[in-house]
């Protein structure tokens, strides 16, 4: 997931961040179910409960944090204690490393957003992990007719973006009805007197800035829930050898039994949670959920007795973006070679795209695509191969028609997998962070949720979704 720029691009002036517009980072804010707390800072450890058996639902990163907590801090430390149940082949969720271009190419979660007292920085330099600092300035966007778009047109833009997202932030206030972004942006007369050019460049910092973030285009996304998550502060970072290696260092010495897909969990005998698998039958005496919110929507899962009307509430609101990423590895790089971004607007509103440089990362002549939304389900419906094929025509719309194609692609299918679902969580029209919240109870007793989508703070995060883990497991220790 993005995190704004500052809108330079060049020579452009300085504009107003979002970091700025939010005017605190996590550190100010007070921590929702302890979530704002580093490791360091979180509660004492409880009694250890050695016949308690506990079950994860999900071997991403809530997950694994959740059972790594429950194992090394809370004493459930015996055999077959935790057992962590993972429908796939693999650990890490909607962390997906992949090495078949000869380096690390993220087709999920790239990066470790705001670096300083983040719990994954800790984790990556335990692991010395090399790191690459993005440069959101370092942009270059291409307009509808595929060539650059001029500096003028592209500050003059920055300017009225910053303008205009400091009213919305003013006009959430003052709503007491939910409405979109697209909404309250053309009340606000966001095109209003300016050039083709202008209006251009401005569509684009929506999209770079909000939408892209947000995994929803502005008709989808919520005025009064706009801009409430929280950051750490610090740069935004890629790690050059993979994601993976966190992954894998949370999930040393877990149990993790993969291939076992979850039909149905059940909660109705007392201190008991019933889980049913593709494999067979589990029992515990609690039970952390952490699959993904676009799984949980899907009804794919049966719980018995049916979930509290707070939960089923927050799981039919929330939003759930969808996103897609295209890695595309060329035999020479022909575009800007320092530039850590490169942007395409296109004439229909929803399908721009920018593209990751992974030159300046690994020193691969690697592009990764990313989009969001209905132009995300649109190329992954494509398949790669076809998905490849459009995004090079737009390609020589902005290079020329000399440029080498790619001669290995790869494409995702978070969208289409009944794994995922889609890309990750945000508030869209009519959901509130306090919606993510209600997954923080103790559901019978004996069953709690995870995963990014249940973090108010940092939600469509990889530390939102380390930290829920986090909170989950105390909240089944002191059950």
């Amino acid at each position: 997931m993005l995190r704004p720029n500052d809108f330079r691009d060049g020579n452009a002036s300085s504009s107003l961040t979002r970091r700025q517009m939010l005017g605190v980072t996590a550190a100010a804010v007070t921590g929702l179910w302890d979530l704002g707390k580093t490791v360091a800072q979180e509660s004492p450890r409880a009694a250890a409960t050695p016949s308690r058996k506990v079950i994860v639902i999900g071997a991403g990163m809530s997950g694994l944090a959740a059972a790594d907590r429950l194992v090394r801090q809370y004493g459930y430390a015996q055999p077959g204690q935790v057992v962590v149940l993972e429908a796939s082949s693999r650990i890490g969720g909607r962390i997906q490393t992949d090495r078949s271009f000869g380096a690390a190419v993220e087709l999920g979660a790239s990066w470790i957003h705001g670096t300083v007292n983040n719990p994954l920085t800790a984790i990556a330099n335990a692991i010395g992990s090399p790191k690459f600092v993005t440069n959101y300035d370092s942009v270059v966007v291409h307009g509808i007719n595929g060539g650059r778009m001029a500096a003028a047109d592209y500050n003059a833009a920055a300017t009225r973006f910053d303008t205009l997202f400091n009213s919305v932030l003013s006009l959430k206030d003052q709503l007491d009805v939910d409405q979109s972004l697209a909404v309250s942006l053309t009340q606000l007369g966001a095109f209003t007197g300016m050039t083709a050019a202008r209006q251009q460049a401005l569509r684009w910092h929506n999209y770079f800035n909000v939408e892209a973030e947000y995994s929803l285009n502005l008709p989808r996304l919520s005025t009064i829930s706009f801009d409430e998550d929280s950051e750490f502060g610090g740069d935004d970072v890629l790690l050059p050898l993979g994601y993976d290696g966190l992954v894998n260092q949370v999930a040393v010495g877990l149990d993790v039994r993969r291939n076992v897909q979850v039909t149905a969990v059940d909660c109705r005998v007392a201190g008991q949670v019933t889980v049913t698998t593709n494999t067979g039958v589990f029992t515990a005496n609690r039970c952390i959920v952490t699959l993904p919110l676009g799984v949980l929507k899907s009804g794919a899962i049966n719980f018995f007795p049916v979930l509290p009307a707070n939960v089923t509430t927050a799981i039919s609101r929330l939003g759930f973006g969808r996103v897609y990423k295209l890695a595309m590895k060329f035999p020479s790089v022909f575009w800007p070679v320092d530039s850590h971004f490169l942007g395409r607007l296109q004439s229909v509103e929803s399908s721009s795209f920018h593209l990751i440089n992974m030159k300046p990362v690994q020193n691969q002549p690697t592009l990764v695509l990313y989009c969001v939304d209905d132009y995300a389900a649109y190329l992954e419906s494509l398949g790669e191969t076809a998905a490849a094929n459009l995004i090079f025509t737009e390609l020589t719309k902005m290079f020329g028609t000399s440029i080498p194609r790619p001669t290995q692609v790869l494409g995702t299918q978070w969208n289409n997998s009944p794994l995922t679902r889609g890309g990750f969580t945000y508030w869209g029209l009519n959901s509130l962070p306090s919606d993510s919240n209600a997954f923080g109870q103790l559901v019978q007793g004996k069953l709690t949720f995870a995963g990014e989508h249940t973090s108010a703070q940092y939600p469509g995060t990889v530390h939102g979704a380390y930290l829920s883990g986090r909170r989950a497991a105390q909240t089944i220790a002191n059950s």
